[in-house]
């Protein structure tokens, strides 16, 4: 809701006529009392053997920024972190995450996650989006159809064959990822030198990321895609659209911050009134 609507809210069903400031005032305050737990909940992200990356528009004072959202799976350990920037650089992503995360990191094709040095997971979902466009805008030429759904196919190939794997050991996993890696790269170099051809830029992609196509079967439980990080950064586009940003830093601090902490209460499936009031009476 916007301040406007919280202060409307307020007087309509409670009777309570506060203005603007001293809600806002209200909204910093509750930021400065979660400062702890929010800075628990980055140590977390940071220790989590898997962490989802997304990053989406955000204007502060009419300035355009890019608000940067890291999440983990669902569950009782769940976290869901929301940081607000002016650039859209990896370095962003970088400081974020620290020096001391080892994990995996799931996230689309965008360069500013290349920093990342670990062990890396791109989205399914955005390559198979793309390749089915090129089907689209070549539906007539037969060879790069062809090619598309051979791509294609080595993604079923890996989801169907992880299926009929019952709790497949380690060499089994490796022997595959080595096999969809090879042919991913020997469907890519025929077209990767010829710019002109329709298959060249995605040629590109699957040889530059080769060894971040198929990580989820090497790990057990990883996904293929990011659609965990698009769900996570959905209601902050929402607020985005409501609102058209913030107007200060303090106020994408703050909005970020209660973002965070709330999107995380939910994610792990607490009543999130109820662990927001215990947060403030714990730290009062």
């Amino acid at each position: 809701m916007t301040v406007r609507a919280i202060r409307s809210y307020l007087k309509t069903v409670h009777a309570l006529v506060l203005s603007i400031g001293e809600i806002v005032e209200v909204l910093h305050r509750v930021r400065e009392q979660g400062r702890v737990a929010l800075r628990g909940l980055r140590e977390q992200l940071r220790s989590s053997p898997v962490v989802h990356g997304d990053e989406t528009g955000w204007r502060e004072d009419g300035q355009a920024g890019y608000v940067w959202a890291f999440s983990t799976p669902d569950g009782s350990e769940a976290v869901r972190y929301f940081e607000r920037h002016k650039s859209r650089s990896g370095r962003v992503a970088k400081r974020i995450l620290g020096l001391s995360f080892r994990g995996t990191l799931v996230s689309d094709f965008y360069g500013g996650y290349n920093r990342y040095e670990g062990p890396h997971q791109r989205c399914w979902a955005h390559l198979l989006r793309d390749l089915h466009e090129l089907k689209e805008e070549h539906g007539v030429d037969e060879p790069v159809v062809q090619w598309a759904r051979e791509v294609r196919a080595l993604y079923d190939e890996a989801q169907g064959a992880l299926a009929k794997m019952r709790e497949p050991a380690n060499q089994e996993r490796e022997a595959l990822y080595a096999s969809l890696v090879q042919r991913a790269r020997d469907l890519a170099l025929p077209h990767a030198r010829d710019k002109q051809h329709p298959c060249w830029a995605l040629s590109k992609r699957l040889l530059r990321h080769e060894d971040e196509l198929f990580q989820f079967v090497r790990v057990q439980g990883l996904p293929a895609d990011n659609n965990q990080a698009e769900r996570s950064l959905r209601p902050v586009v929402v607020m985005r659209k409501i609102s058209g940003g913030t107007r200060s830093s303090a106020g994408s601090q703050t909005r970020m911050a209660l973002a965070s902490l709330f999107a995380t209460w939910r994610a792990r499936g607490l009543n999130p009134f109820q662990a927001c009031f215990g947060m403030l009476t714990a730290t009062a």
